[in-house]
């Protein structure tokens, strides 16, 4: 019964007087209130009306009956009409606390018909507000709306505020539960104003989170943030500890959609900390599971089996089972990953025997996507099939946009299995259409690499082109598990193993050192034997082993610093890692070449190769003229920064002049291929200026590279920028327009996916 009252966020009136109860009293002194048989009958029927409202009805509902019952019987013996509809409804919520909704019922509609013969407008919107969520509780959703809407007519009569404020929020809520989001937004997009008029900031915050709720099953990821960051401010100002943290873990899944697992795995952590100094353990096992559930995604299976095994434990103690059910399930991945696959198949049916009892259709989809990849690596791909469309069923009945793509992603890939391309082809593109809608970078990743077989196989080599390059992008962008794990090491060091190491100055030294040393006991020994000519021969042994030395040393710095900043490489090389540095000001250059797929299917790929070598070459040289760092490239995009990893290095001008270079050798080099009748590509350039996190990724094949909304915002600048222009953002024209030697061309404001609107400036050298 609580369970799905917290879910939903249905708000009960339980009524003194008209008016919502809350506070603390002296249960002792109420009750000796009551039996002081010199009070009068309405002092004593205050003080009973405090006493279960205060103290009974959440906590010993059963006793609260009786003393309802004892209130009731006072207040028919005066004939005290008002009194007897308050203890009804007393009554009824001493059953409904209890999920004994059919017996709560009759006492609610008896207390509304005192309410309606004696007029009372607030009193009868408030029982209609209580049968309301009866029928929701009773699965009964179209029922509860009429009797909200009621409610909602009267508050609005009599100008109740608050009364409108909470109808508007509990139907929003019930338009939720049906899957009509649109509509339920548009209720609490009411509710909201009504709340701050009445500065009630904690129905805000609650108001705020729902609408993130929706926002986050719709798949609108950037949305449904900006929502719960809101929301959880407010929570904090009213340090309101147990549902901020709750709104932590909302922002986390958030996180780990868009594939951001050091955010999300920081604000799990997060959850989990708060919810231990709570010691709310339904928080504790949720962070838990969700931990896991990251370490199983950046491949830490020990750390992940750990996290879900206390998860497990808990759920089990405190008997929810749905916890449990989808503790096992993951569990279940983890099985399958060690190839326990018999341990994975036993978790499974745990799970989904538990779903099914709950009839909870979203947990018992996710577990058919599971037992469908398991039944394919036995080769049962039938049952596979079965399964998945089973799943796919469930999820378009309540709107899972992310069951739905992935669901779409398997079923695509064993249909492609079974060389059915036609249909692979249809889920396939399903897939990519919600995954680039809900901006889900994994699975844009894995539907373009599925599209991309198909097409591929099918003899379509331009679109297979096509998504070959999206699934290398976005693959790219995610960093893989391997990085993951390198940024979410607690001080952010990177410890390197002793392949890394071979890789390294450190390691080829000590291996020459090594080897100098084996030299030196080869001479002794010649020497022993034949006298000084070994020795000389020894000398010049090692003479011509040290120049060999210093040339690998020279070598190794080389590619080192072909790699690495200069000061990351140093750090590397004396302490064996390299700490991740915050920086509060850098300028990101992001470059993009137009149309690349189209002049692609018009060269062959020594010729395509040649080209983009051409031209970074030229940006690279460009780069070291202004000082900047050159990032990485991916496919097309040339990737850069200013500020960074010395701050005072080079400056926003410096970039500003770095990406006009660019487009003033784009254009030469546009001229040249148009003479010779060549293709040639054109280029779009983006700058931003803002906070970053910069550091090394990976253990093999590291990498610098940068993090940060402000990388992001530079590759929405390249993207919303225009062929031979540099566009910059408004926070780096607000750093440069006092600069001289530049001119700036304002441009209307731009909608931004997921930032609203935003603007931009084109900017120039001056004449």
């Amino acid at each position: 019964m609580r369970t799905n009252i917290v879910c939903y966020g249905f708000l009960a009136m339980f009524l003194f007087n008209g008016q919502l109860l809350f506070g603390e009293s002296n249960p002792d002194s109420l009750w000796h209130e009551w039996h002081d048989q010199a009070q009068t009958d309405s002092n004593r029927l205050d003080a009973m009306d405090l006493l279960i409202t205060r103290h009974y009805i959440y906590t010993k509902p059963d006793s609260a009956f009786i003393l309802a019952q004892m209130e009731y019987e006072l207040a028919a013996s005066i004939q005290h009409q008002h009194r007897m509809a308050t203890s009804l409804n007393l009554l009824g919520a001493s059953f409904q606390v209890r999920g004994r909704l059919n017996e709560a019922l009759p006492y609610f509609e008896e207390s509304l018909s005192l309410r309606q013969d004696m007029s009372d407008q607030k009193g009868s919107a408030n029982v209609l507000n209580n049968i309301g969520v009866v029928h929701i509780l009773q699965g009964k959703p179209k029922e509860a709306i009429s009797f909200f809407e009621q409610a909602l007519d009267i508050k609005r009569i009599i100008k109740d505020s608050a009364g409108i404020g909470s109808s508007l929020g509990n139907i929003g809520n019930v338009y939720r539960s049906l899957g009509e989001y649109e509509t339920a937004i548009d209720y609490y997009q009411q509710a909201l104003p009504i709340s701050k008029q009445l500065q009630d900031v904690l129905n805000q915050a609650n108001l705020l989170n729902n609408i993130g709720n929706i926002y986050k099953e719709q798949g609108k990821n950037d949305t449904a943030l900006t929502y719960y960051q809101d929301s959880y401010a407010l929570h904090q100002q009213l340090g309101n500890a147990s549902l901020a943290a709750k709104i932590l873990n909302n922002i986390g899944l958030i996180y780990k959609n868009q594939g951001n697992y050091p955010m999300a795995v920081t604000y799990f952590t997060q959850l989990l900390a708060a919810s231990e100094r709570q010691d709310d353990q339904e928080s504790i096992a949720i962070a838990l599971n969700n931990l896991g559930n990251m370490y199983y995604t950046l491949d830490d299976l020990d750390l992940s089996y750990q996290y879900h095994q206390r998860s497990l434990r808990i759920a089990i103690a405190m008997g929810d089972h749905p916890r449990e059910a989808l503790t096992y399930n993951s569990l279940a991945l983890v099985y399958e990953e060690r190839g326990m696959l018999d341990s994975a198949f036993w978790a499974l049916q745990k799970s989904r025997t538990i779903h099914q009892a709950q009839e909870n259709k979203v947990g018992l989809t996710s577990v058919l996507i599971n037992l469908g990849r398991l039944h394919e690596q036995n080769r049962d791909r039938t049952s596979a099939i079965e399964l998945y469309q089973e799943a796919l069923d469930l999820q378009e009945q309540h709107t899972d946009i992310s069951g739905m793509m992935n669901t779409h992603i398997s079923y695509g890939n064993v249909l492609y299995d079974q060389q059915r391309f036609r249909l692979a082809l249809k889920h396939g593109q399903q897939a990519l259409t919600l995954a680039k809608d809900a901006n889900y970078v994994k699975e844009i990743a894995l539907s373009a690499h599925l599209l991309y077989r198909i097409y591929s196989t099918l003899g379509q080599k331009e679109t297979a082109l096509n998504m070959l390059e999206m699934y290398t992008i976005n693959m790219d962008s995610l960093n893989r598990a391997e990085n993951h794990r390198a940024i979410l090491r607690q001080s952010y060091q990177y410890e390197y193993d002793k392949q890394a190491l071979a890789d390294s100055l450190e390691y080829a030294k000590e291996e020459a050192l090594k080897d100098l040393e084996i030299q030196k006991q080869q001479i002794n020994l010649s020497r022993q034997r034949i006298g000084l000519i070994a020795t000389g021969i020894g000398l010049c042994l090692i003479i011509a082993l040290a120049i060999a030395i210093q040339r690998g040393k020279k070598r190794s710095e080389e590619l080192l610093l072909n790699i690495l900043p200069y000061e990351t490489a140093q750090e590397l090389k004396h302490k064996g890692f390299a700490e991740a540095r915050e920086f509060d000001e850098a300028t990101i250059l992001f470059s993009d070449f137009k149309g690349f797929t189209r002049i692609a299917a018009q060269l062959s790929a020594r010729e395509l190769v040649a080209e983009i070598d051409h031209c970074f070459k030229a940006f690279d040289d460009i780069m070291t003229t202004y000082g900047l760092e050159k990032i990485k490239t991916i496919g097309d995009a040339y990737m850069a920064a200013g500020g960074l990893p010395d701050p005072l290095g080079a400056t926003i001008e410096d970039v500003i002049k770095a990406g006009l270079e660019m487009q003033q050798f784009m254009q030469q080099r546009i001229a040249e291929q148009q003479a010779a009748q060549l293709p040639y590509f054109e280029m779009r350039v983006g700058i931003h200026t803002g906070p970053v996190v910069a550091g090394i990724v990976g253990v093999k094949k590291f990498q610098y590279d940068v993090w940060g909304d402000t990388v992001n915002i530079a590759s929405r600048m390249e993207s919303h920028g225009a062929v031979g222009q540099v566009n910059i953002s408004k926070e780096t024209y607000r750093l440069l327009q006092d600069v001289e030697g530049f001119t700036f061309i304002a441009r209307e404001a731009i909608e931004v996916k997921g930032k609203g609107k935003m603007q931009m400036y084109f900017v120039e050298v001056s004449e």
